[in-house]
């Protein structure tokens, strides 16, 4: 069982259900804080089963924009891809993966719908039958879905051009490397590689290694800022520089 909190500190967590053919509910008091790296596998899990759950009820009631749009911030934010959003990393005949992910929101929708059409309205056949399988297999997870690894109608595609980075997901376009929840094309703040700046930001908070790691170039956000890793750039950042990211 995986779930989302969004505060931390004592709670009561209630779980309802069937026992027997009738109703119970248990409670239990917790405690929830933010944890530490070794728990980031979590996140993976809920996202995962979160969007199963999610195709199963397009599949049961129709299209539906809002489920839709839920699916396709998930699948970018965690790095987890469904058979209807391979397209941001396939890219297509008409789109490079790139303009896929930088797309606006109505439009990313519009190509699911499209996409995923007529798998989600199948019920029955091959198509159907396949897709069943493979939803079942994935909510039955117990460890985090493989990065960049999808089922598109029973085949198994691999692509590397996506990565799961502890809890989050980056998208590679050309050879910059980006935050997968980030919108658009824009940063704030571009810092050079291995400068003085950027051995700063890793002295306030190391755990931006694991990012930083992926290559020369990469787009992440520290803090309210939208922060650009690249060859060129600032080489050392000012206190009130620094402030701005870590406040």
């Amino acid at each position: 069982m995986a779930g989302r909190f969004t505060s931390e500190g004592a709670a009561t967590a209630v779980v309802t259900g069937k026992l027997g053919g009738k109703p119970v509910t248990y409670e239990y008091s917790v405690t929830f804080d933010r944890g530490t790296f070794d728990d980031e596998f979590i996140p993976l899990l809920w996202a995962n089963r979160r969007i199963t759950y999610l195709v199963q009820e397009i599949r049961l009631h129709g299209n539906n924009d809002e489920l839709l749009a839920e699916i396709i911030d998930l699948s970018k934010k965690y790095g987890i891809l469904t058979e209807y959003t391979s397209f941001l990393v396939a890219g297509d005949e008409r789109h490079r993966p790139e303009e896929f992910q930088t797309m606006d929101k109505d439009e990313a929708i519009s190509e699911m719908r499209v996409r995923g059409g007529r798998a989600f309205s199948e019920q029955s056949g091959k198509i159907a039958v396949t897709q069943s399988s493979d939803l079942k297999t994935q909510s039955y997870m117990i460890m985090p879905p493989t990065s960049g690894v999808v089922q598109i109608e029973g085949e198994t595609r691999r692509f590397n051009n996506i990565a799961q980075v502890g809890a989050q997901g980056f998208f590679r376009q050309g050879n910059l490397w980006v935050q997968g929840d980030l919108s658009g094309d824009k940063y704030d703040m571009k810092i050079k590689q291995y400068s003085k700046a950027y051995f700063q930001i890793l002295e306030k908070d190391p755990s931006l290694g694991k990012y930083l790691g992926l290559g020369n170039q990469v787009r992440l956000q520290i803090g309210s800022q939208v922060v650009q890793i690249d060859t060129e750039g600032k080489e050392t950042l000012t206190d009130s520089e620094l402030k701005l990211l870590f406040q």
